[in-house]
């Protein structure tokens, strides 16, 4: 079944061929071993993906039109990987595509070139939940589903509905503003999002999370 699935989706036409025009920008370099040496130490065994057949489908976006050729996919764990690896990534000009789910349909999620893949499906852990308030603190990696799942178990639903609910993850569904089929209700899931605390290109940590519904301190970021 796998070496099936790999044959159909090594079918999709590469991004770049596809749209000859793009021009990958001579600013980033080009991975080397000595980089992939350095990804193998900083995350235990597993997490590092180099082969060609385990990469392929990071590179194919769901609806297979769109293909990159990422060489690299990293599955970081904790804020401090995620950190890590971008701070070395910008200090040596390595290109990252950011990956959620995969599960959407615009090719948004997987690389153009060879960017280096960073999988966040392994941040998956649910933080803190106020019944009360109905907030919901939670890592980016983590199912849709599975946080319906658990705020009903306090009596509450997640302010998104999607088809791909079992599969897509949280942190994609904010980065794309998603709707879904309670949009009517409750609006797209920016006007859920109270804060967040994110990485920087750099790999400095921005800590803009709070749980406070209103607060008009500082820059509205």
């Amino acid at each position: 079944m796998w070496s099936q699935t790999i044959r159909r989706l090594s079918t999709s036409a590469l991004t770049r061929v596809r749209h000859p025009k793009l021009r990958r920008s001579t600013h980033y370099a080009t991975l080397t071993d000595k980089d992939v040496s350095f990804f193998e130490r900083l995350l235990p065994s597993g997490r590092t993906i180099t082969n060609p057949d385990e990469c392929l489908p990071f590179n194919i976006d769901y609806i297979k039109s769109c293909q990159g050729q990422s060489q690299l996919v990293l599955r970081p764990k904790t804020v401090d990987e995620v950190q890590a690896i971008l701070r070395y990534c910008n200090e040596h000009q390595l290109a990252v595509c950011p990956q959620s789910g995969n599960t959407g349909l615009s090719g948004g999620s997987v690389p153009v070139f060879d960017e280096i893949i960073l999988s966040l499906r392994l941040l998956n852990s649910i933080g803190n939940f106020d019944e009360n308030s109905g907030v919901l603190t939670t890592d980016a990696g983590c199912v849709l589903e599975k946080l319906d799942a658990h705020v009903r178990q306090f009596g509450h639903i997640m302010p998104i509905d999607l088809g791909a609910k079992g599969s897509c993850l949280i942190g994609g569904n904010v980065a794309t503003n998603a709707g879904g089929l309670r949009v009517v209700r409750f609006g797209s899931l920016r006007s859920a999002v109270l804060g967040l605390e994110v990485v920087l290109p750099d790999g400095s940590l921005l800590d803009c999370l709070t749980s406070i519904r209103k607060d008009n301190t500082g820059i509205d970021l």
